[in-house]
């Protein structure tokens, strides 16, 4: 085959198929096939073969001699050597088979024999660059320094050997050369150790131990840090200097410490110990002690010792055997002790080692003010925080130069695991600061952040508001036990960063569910909440019979606009009346939409809702009701008449919500009335078809019926299609006009079987299928407690608007700070035992519990249950073995 010519079909080894079996276009020559193959036979048959091209490049550009190195086929190097094969060729990545044969799966063979083709083309590699006649086939220097380098570090078990030919053709003049990062043959030969040996042993690269790269690394400094043992014992031996430092001032001790190499510390600090030849590794061994004591307290440009380093990491084995080496604990130049770093990285163990080694450094602060308890808040590091205040809880309450505590950094960085941590300790309270402190990036308060942030960490601060106390009784029964809540953290003079307005705001209900805000709502509810509450209610009541009043008046005398344009009070009884109401109406939605704008400034974006929407509904449209007769807007009177006295009575149906006594049946109704609605939509489209299908049928009816003019004017809701679609509306409703289909003179049988499958399908049938729509969406225990949790959040929502402003002396003066709390029934709770009031009110006690109760509870009905469950299923055992023993017993039927 000529040269440049690919056998169809043959791939050689790097080439490769698809899935299918199908074996895509080759470059590879016949040449390239045979390599690949093996064969050295058929490799000389082509070789003999004229025109065959050995140097011919197939895929990824790869000449034949490339695959034969690859493959580590020595007969076929030689072979190819023989007809002038081109050891510089460069394939893929520039690759050539020069680079290829110094890699560690080639033999040494082959590297001798392309040495010797080097050899043979110039007669000396390293002089190639001073006028060689070819210089497209010299070898520069710098080549042979990197292949020198490329063996030293990867050259398998004949590296030794490897070395020696290439120095014996290139001279020791090029171990002298250095790499890219200014690193010699000695630093690239740590990780091998056969050829470290070779290269100290021999003595050509003794002038290279204290050569340092361009970071100021010797060969020790690169062997410690990749946790070459033998090699760092090696250099010690031949003299290495331990105490050399790099550019950032740090010793082959700091890189292991920190790289967490044990025996590499070990070796470097071991005083007077030898090799396996008797080698003393240090020489004068009266010095060791202090060569030791300068090693582990050498500072590096950042003022870190190699304790630093191994703290940073958490490498708690190097840390105890250096602290037993009597290094000294000292701060880096950015105030940051070994313990700071300790916590950083995480290692309990580290942290322990250090804390028992040196307990002053838990008040230590950085630069930041930061101590430990800080950086381990600041990493969300949880199980380190009862280890940092095992023996300090001073450091708890311990601020940082921006004013922050362990807890405030740990809710800025959103570590909730730390959080949780500080609320379970049992210097929780310490953590938290007075409640109207705001600090943080949010400038809040603790709980307010907490709760927007990590609800979970804050329910764990307020499990921790109550506390049980037992007192000596005589029968040793639950009478003496009292809880005791501290709600101290839950108040702020400003509404806006109170813990339930953030409850509310960004809906954290497992929070404002919690037994202790519940209890926190009812104590301050009954002290000051339900007379606010009244007072606003009685003063509502007064206003809406006012508008009520005005409303009935003013529909009674159509004429009074007429003849008393102004608001002018006369003597005459029903204008004085009239009059006076008209004026308190105005004055009283005045005061309102006053109020609601103070709520805006107070809440700002918090204000918003359809509640107070629907509010201001009420007060512009009975404001507008109110306004004298001769304004612009006189045409609106009658609309917002009507507006403001439907959204006032709904308003005051949603002040009822907030009345226990009414709660769960107002409750009730309005959420039904929501169902009937929704339930409506989803079968609004079925609903509208019937209905106007029997529209256009009584519509066509009326239009026929032979009624006599007597009576015609009793049917005109049927007169046209528009007034037939309401009036077959209302008799959905149950305004059935049956009348009209009766008194008609001529009437057949088709038009009453109309009236009855009406009667059938739109008054029984689609009626109570909303009905049930509804009631199956509505779970009655849901709805109770649903209309529990709702009072909270309407009673939260009162105190919050009224404990600032005009009530907030009063607010202040009944602020409930802490409350003891006994297993004993009040008077209150044994009046509504006698007076059995609602269901629910028991449930809702029931709920209000303290935590170890509740769980009592809940474990005494799962044993009940399980003991339940252990009798059905003795007894369904029993029935089985009875029926088993009756079945063997029946005597078999014969036909």
């Amino acid at each position: 085959m000529s040269a440049g010519t690919a056998e169809e079909g043959s791939a050689p080894k790097t080439s490769g198929t698809d899935n299918n079996g199908f074996t895509p276009p080759s470059d590879d020559t016949e040449l390239h096939t045979a390599v690949n193959s093996g064969d050295a036979d058929h490799v000389r048959t082509l070789l003999d073969q004229p025109g065959v091209d050995v140097n011919a490049k197939g895929d990824g550009n790869f000449t034949p001699l490339h695959l034969a190195v690859i493959n580590n086929d020595v007969s076929i190097v030689k072979l190819l050597l023989q007809r002038d094969a081109d050891i510089y060729a460069e394939g893929a990545d520039h690759v050539s088979p020069w680079r290829l044969s110094q890699a560690a799966h080639c033999s040494l063979q082959i590297l001798q024999m392309i040495l010797k083709a080097a050899v043979d083309l110039r007669g000396d590699v390293v002089d190639s660059n001073l006028g060689a006649s070819s210089p497209s086939k010299a070898v520069p220097a710098a080549d042979c320094a990197w292949a020198v380098m490329e063996v030293a570090k990867s050259g398998g078990s004949q590296s030794a050997e490897k070395l020696r030919s290439l120095l014996e053709i290139g001279g020791d003049v090029i171990l002298t050369q250095r790499d890219s990062r200014g690193r010699t043959v000695l630093h690239h030969a740590v990780a091998n150790q056969e050829a470290l040996q070779f290269l100290l042993k021999s003595g050509r690269a003794t002038d290279l131990i204290e050569a340092a790269d361009e970071d100021g690394c010797t060969a020790l400094h690169l062997a410690a840090e990749g946790g070459y043992t033998h090699s760092v014992s090696f250099l010690l031996v031949v003299g290495a200097n331990r105490e050399a430092a790099d550019k950032t001032g740090q010793t082959s001790l700091h890189k292991s410490a920190g790289r967490g190499h044990y025996n590499v510390v070990e070796t470097i600090l071991s005083s007077g110990s030898t090799t396996d030849d008797d080698t003393v590794l240090v020489d004068d061994t009266r010095d060791a002690d202090d060569v030791t004591r300068r090693l582990v307290n050498t500072l590096d440009r950042q003022g870190r010792k190699p304790l630093h380093m191994a703290a940073e990491n958490g490498q708690e084995k190097i840390v105890r055997f250096l602290l037993e080496k009597n290094t000294s604990i000292n701060k880096t130049r950015d105030g940051r002790s070994p313990l700071h770093l300790a916590t950083e990285s995480g290692s309990a163990e580290t942290v322990e080692t250090l804390i028992s080694a040196h307990r002053q450094s838990m008040t230590w602060t950085d630069k930041q003010g930061d101590t430990p308890l800080h950086a381990a808040a600041r990493r969300n590091h949880a199980h380190l925080i009862p280890l940092l205040l095992k023996e300090n809880v001073g450091l708890a309450s311990k601020e940082n130069k921006q004013g922050l505590n362990a807890l405030d950094v740990a809710i800025d960085e959103r570590s909730k695991d730390a959080a949780a941590a500080m609320g379970k300790h049992e210097l929780w309270d310490t953590f938290l600061t007075y409640p109207q402190t705001k600090r943080g990036k949010d400038q809040k308060p603790q709980m307010y952040r907490m709760i927007k942030d990590m609800p979970d960490a804050a329910m764990n601060f307020i499990d921790r508001m109550v506390v049980e106390h037992k007192e000596e009784s005589e029968d040793n029964s639950d009478v003496g036990r009292v809880w005791k809540y501290d709600f101290m953290y839950l108040y702020t003079r400003d509404p806006r960063d109170s813990p339930l307005e953030a409850m509310i705001w960004y809906k954290r209900w497992q929070c404002l569910e919690h037994h202790v805000v519940v209890k926190f709502l009812k104590c301050n509810w009954q002290r000051f909440g339900v007379y606010t509450f009244m007072a606003y209610l009685l003063l509502y009541v007064i206003f809406m019979a006012i508008l009520t009043a005005t409303v009935a008046i003013d529909a009674s005398d159509t004429t009074y606009f007429e003849t008393h344009p102004s608001l002018t009070v006369t003597f005459d009884g029903t204008c004085h009346i009239v009059c006076f109401n008209t004026i308190a109406v105005m004055l009283m939605s005045m005061g309102y939409m006053v109020k609601e704008v103070y709520q805006i400034y107070q809440k700002r974006l918090h204000y918003f809702g359809w509640r107070n929407l629907l509010q201001w509904v009420l007060y512009l449209s009975a404001f507008l009701y109110s306004l004298p007769v001769s304004t612009p807007l006189d045409s609106w009177k009658t609309e917002a008449a009507t507006v403001a006295t439907i959204f006032g009575w709904l308003n005051f149906a949603m002040y009822l919500q907030r009345v226990p006594v009414f709660e769960t049946d107002v409750y009730i109704y309005i959420l039904l009335i929501g169902k009937i609605f929704k339930s409506l939509i989803r079968t609004i489209l079925v609903f509208l078809l019937y209905l106007l299908a029997f529209t256009t049928c009584f519509y066509y009816l009326a239009s026929k019926a032979d009624i006599p003019d007597s009576t015609a004017a009793g049917f005109s809701g049927f007169s046209s299609f528009s007034s037939s679609f309401f009036t077959t509306l209302g008799m959905v409703m149950g305004e059935l006009n049956i009348q009209f289909f009766l008194d008609r003179q001529k009437h057949s049988g088709v038009t009453l079987v109309l009236l009855v499958f009406f009667i059938f399908l739109m008054n029984i049938v689609i009626i109570n299928l909303l009905i049930a729509l509804t009631l199956d969406a509505v779970d009655i225990r849901d709805v109770r407690a649903r209309a529990a949790f709702n009072r909270r959040i309407h009673q939260a929502e009162h105190m919050l608007d009224k404990a600032s402003g005009f009530w907030s002396a009063f607010a202040d003066r009944a602020r409930v700070l802490t409350w003891m709390d006994t297993n004993q029934p009040s008077c209150m709770d044994k009046t509504r035992q006698f007076l059995d009031i609602t269901e629910d009110e028991t449930e809702m006690e029931r709920a209000e519990k303290s935590p170890p109760e509740e769980q009592e509870d809940v474990r005494r009905r799962l044993e009940d249950m399980e003991t339940a469950l252990k009798t059905v299923s003795l007894q369904l055992k029993s029935m089985g073995v009875m029926l088993a023993q009756q079945s063997k017993a029946a005597p078999v039927q014969r036909h």
